[in-house]
Formats: structure tokens, C-alpha cells, sequence
């Protein structure tokens, strides 16, 4: 280690191992790293009359911590120059080993999408193949991870397929009961006409999403509104990315979105739940905001489907 960085890890009193340590586990795998360490002194002196009138001294302190894999930098800077901020840099800094194989899989996905070579169900396949062999590239692939991934798929599939013919058992009995004649009846009477029965369908949605996860939502309650919005010749394209953007605001909304666990997970113990609710209101209220310029808008969400020749 360097004798001024030495020095400097000496003055604020940390154990040179520990920090040599803790940057070695940060930068492990990385093309290339660097800590940078500052330490500075400041006098003021105030004269009136060739008299000191006021005199000041500050000592600051902090370091930044960056590394390189391929093309993505990460950097983490801190004020505190500790052994828990090192680490918690150290961390950060580590997320960059990982980000360019998640971005090839997600262009591979979507752009096989979007480039009309593959349909959505076989550009999960892509997907499922691509993180097949990041993981093989990366030497992780073994049989127990295989067992674990394939037990979680027929999990999760199971759960959505489970979901699914619950939901073709009940609308085939609420149609059969004349239910969708119920819908309609009632969404015709809602007042302010076609705009009406659209904000009414965005307010259900975003009440539902505080409760309800999204596949729920999408087969179980869309399938008794939308009959309605096809009669009225509404473009379904629109309809589909209004209603998508609606319930991501579902991934935010307490107490059920997975965002907020997410953010749980990983806060620091004295970061509480109730300061995680309060801090996704600003959030929600942005989606809400371009949730409004969708509709208000409707180019914005037609715009790309017509320039990649979707929509005719």
C-alpha cells in the first residue's frame, strides 16, 4: 500500500489489513479499480482594524471508490472514512462485475421482440437460454442450480396456469349468468361518456393494485371490462399500455408491491417500513402524471409500435 494512503488510513485510525481487505473484495473481478482518499485543512482568520475578529479551523475527510468491468463504471464516494463505509463502497462498486450480462439478456429478449424475429413466448425461451449460459460462462452452472431453477419454474408456472383456469371457470359462469351484460350496463351509465368509463376503469385498476398482484388483475378483472371497450371500437394498443402503466403503480403501492420489499431488503435496520410507504408517494405521484399524459396523449404510446410497424 501506498505510504500517503498509509498514512492517511493511519489518521483516521483504521487497521491497514482490514481496509486492504475490504478493497480486494470490492474490486475482485473487476478489470480495474481505484480508491482515492482526501484529507484537508482549512484556516479562516477575520480582520477589522488590524484586529481578529474571528478564527476558524475545519478538518475534512472521504474517499471515492471506483471500478471497471468492460464498458460500466461504478464509483461510490463517502465523507466518512471508515471501515463500514469502505464497505458499504465496496458493495457498490461490485454491482458493476454484474451489469453487462443482465443488459445483453434484456436487448436479446426485447430486441428479438421488437425486431419481429421472435414473439413474446419465444423470446422467453431466448431468455431462458441466454441466462442458461451467463450462468455457464460465469462457472456456476451445476445441478443443484439447475434442480433449484427448474423447481421454481413449475412453481411459478404452475401458480400462473392455476390462476388461469380459475379465471376461464369464472367469467365462462359470469357470462353464462349474463354477467357481461351487467358490465356493460353499468359502464354505460357512468357519466362523462367514453372518458368516463375509461377513468373509472383506471381508478378500479389502481385500487385493485394495492391488494392484488398484477396477473390477478389482468385475468380475473380486465377480462369482465375490456368486452366493453372493444364494442366501443376503443384502439387496444392504447387501451393495453394505459392499463400497463397503471398497474406498475402497483409494484409501489403499500402494502403489497414488490418494490417496497425490494427496498426493505436491502435499507439499512433503521431505515423503517413506514419511511419506505412515505417515500414512494412522489414516485407514485410521477407515474400517475405520465399515466394522465398517456391518456391525455395517446400518440406517445402509438408512436413506436407505428415506427417499428406494428400498427399500420
Amino acid at each position: 500500500m501506498d505510504e500517503s494512503i498509509a498514512s492517511l488510513i493511519d489518521r483516521a485510525g483504521l487497521d491497514k489489513a482490514k481496509v486492504a481487505g475490504i478493497i480486494k473484495r470490492g474490486l475482485d473481478g473487476a478489470d480495474d479499480g481505484e480508491l482515492f482518499l482526501e484529507y484537508s485543512q482549512a484556516e479562516m482568520l477575520v480582520f477589522d482594524n488590524g484586529r481578529l475578529k474571528q478564527a476558524t479551523y475545519d478538518t475534512s475527510q472521504g474517499f471515492g471508490l471506483r471500478a471497471v468491468k468492460d464498458e460500466a463504471v461504478g464509483y461510490a464516494h463517502a465523507s466518512d472514512l471508515s471501515e463500514a463505509a469502505l464497505a458499504r463502497a465496496a458493495e457498490a462498486v461490485r454491482a458493476v462485475k454484474g451489469v453487462a450480462p443482465p443488459i445483453l439478456l434484456i436487448v436479446a429478449v426485447l430486441g428479438s421482440i421488437m425486431g419481429g424475429i421472435a414473439a413474446p413466448t419465444e423470446a422467453a425461451s431466448m431468455g431462458a437460454l441466454g441466462a442458461l449460459l451467463i450462468v455457464l460462462v460465469s462457472r456456476k452452472l451445476n445441478l443443484q442450480v439447475l434442480r433449484e431453477t427448474m423447481k421454481t419454474t413449475i412453481n411459478v408456472n404452475s401458480m400462473i396456469m392455476l390462476i388461469l383456469f380459475g379465471s376461464r371457470t369464472f367469467s365462462i359462469t359470469f357470462r353464462g349468468l349474463n354477467g357481461d351484460d351487467l358490465i356493460d350496463r353499468m359502464l354505460s351509465s357512468i357519466p362523462g361518456g367514453f372518458w368516463g368509463t375509461i377513468i373509472f376503469l383506471m381508478g378500479v385498476l389502481f385500487l385493485l393494485g394495492f391488494f392484488m398482484e398484477w396477473i390477478e388483475i389482468c385475468y380475473i378483472v380486465l377480462p369482465l371490462f375490456l368486452p366493453f371497450f372493444v364494442r366501443q371500437h376503443t384502439d387496444m394498443v392504447w387501451l393495453a399500455t394505459v392499463i400497463c402503466a397503471n398497474l406498475q403503480t402497483s409494484f409501489l403501492t403499500p402494502p403489497f408491491g414488490w418494490a417496497l420489499f425490494f427496498i426493505k431488503g436491502v435499507a439499512p435496520p433503521e431505515v423503517t417500513t413506514g419511511d419506505i410507504y412515505r417515500g414512494v408517494i412522489p414516485f407514485i405521484a410521477v407515474q400517475l402524471i405520465g399515466l394522465a399524459l398517456l391518456m391525455a396523449f395517446p400518440q406517445i404510446s402509438l408512436w413506436l409500435p407505428t415506427a417499428i410497424g406494428w400498427i399500420k
